[in-house]
């Protein structure tokens, strides 16, 4: 019972991109990162406009739709 609870509340993102950060004018890089445990991260460098960068943010879209 508990592994079909589990197992309903998975979250499978959208496979289609609706857009990219070249949308809104931001030029960056798409990124494919390899796991351990065999899987694969999608995300996207935008690099920052000032020289040398103050910090950098890491975006976690959350538990709906896809990065786009």
């Amino acid at each position: 019972m508990w592994n079909t609870l589990v197992d309903s509340l998975v979250y499978f993102p959208d496979r289609e991109l609706y857009g990219d950060p070249a949308d809104a004018g931001l030029a960056f890089t798409d990124l494919r990162v390899p796991t351990e445990d065999g899987e694969r991260l999608h995300g996207w460098w935008i690099p920052a406009r000032a020289v040398p960068a103050r910090g950098h943010v890491l975006f976690f879209h959350g538990n709906a739709g896809n990065v786009s």
